[in-house]
């Protein structure tokens, strides 16, 4: 039954690893790691109390599983709670311990998702201050991945790239435009050089186009189109790159093309 509701929660089938799961812990109310996977069940499920209840309860039983504050953390981002998501992250990363032969890879997951969390409190702060002090801090925690990879290690490219248009992210909404162009190209050389796949072109609209609006802030109108068309390429289904393709015609006052990108994004 472990073996099994384990399985079900790494194929995303949270509802039907609820049932063997609680076996499991019915048997043996001491299995800090089956508490884990129920509660991230629970947490797809979006059954906030039990998701918390058996997280807790796992914490309790193995405080040193980083894995348990790691799901905790996430279960604080789905609520919004991200001062406490800020607090689990940084508990899962103290209590990271690679796995034997892995030693040279850092905890990509607790860096970018604590990163992602202090964007998130930026974004929801009132405060002025509140919100600088939250980017300048997701820049810096992601800094601290970059600062650990090794560009020219190939294992270590997918990882630095992330982090790398984490802080680029960070830099753009503290209005750092010029540093956040060259982090975000960065990121596109190092994805760009790796094996193509479908996350990669994922990851490369996105940068792309967050890139361009960083070319658009600054004035810089004919770069930012040639980085929404490059974004808008690689992902056909999302109308961003367009949307903002067509605020840029509209801004040079080149208005049937401004007509012709927002056609575009509605048509994606």
């Amino acid at each position: 039954d472990f073996v099994y509701g384990k399985v079900l929660v790494m194929l995303g089938r949270a509802d039907e690893a609820i049932q063997p799961l609680t076996k499991v812990i019915t048997a043996d109310p001491k299995n800090a790691e089956a508490y884990r996977l129920l509660g991230t069940a629970y947490g797809a499920q979006y059954k906030t109390k039990q998701a918390l209840e058996d997280l807790n309860k796992a914490i309790e039983l193995n405080p040193d599983d980083n894995e348990s504050y790691f799901s905790l953390g996430a279960l604080d981002m789905r609520l919004e709670n991200y001062k406490s998501a800020v607090d689990d992250i940084d508990k899962a990363i103290a209590h990271y311990k690679p796995k034997a032969g892995q030693e040279d890879q850092p905890y990509y997951q607790g860096y970018l998702t604590r990163a992602a969390a202090f964007l998130e409190l930026g974004k929801a702060a009132k405060d002025p201050a509140e919100q600088k002090a939250a980017y300048q801090n997701a820049a810096a925690e992601a800094k601290k991945l970059v600062d650990k990879l090794d560009s020219k290690n190939p294992n270590h490219t997918i990882g630095l790239a992330a982090a790398l248009f984490s802080r680029g992210v960070a830099e753009r909404m503290l209005g750092q435009y010029g540093p956040a162009i060259r982090t975000f190209t960065q990121a596109i050389e190092l994805r760009t050089n790796a094996a193509v796949s479908e996350s990669t072109s994922a990851f490369l609209s996105d940068v792309y186009f967050r890139r361009g609006i960083c070319f658009f802030e600054i004035g810089e109108e004919k770069m930012a189109i040639s980085d929404f068309e490059a974004s808008a390429h690689l992902v056909t289904d999302d109308p961003r790159a367009n949307l903002w393709e067509g605020f840029t015609y509209a801004k040079l006052g080149e208005y049937q093309q401004a007509l012709r990108a927002y056609g575009d994004a509605i048509a994606a």
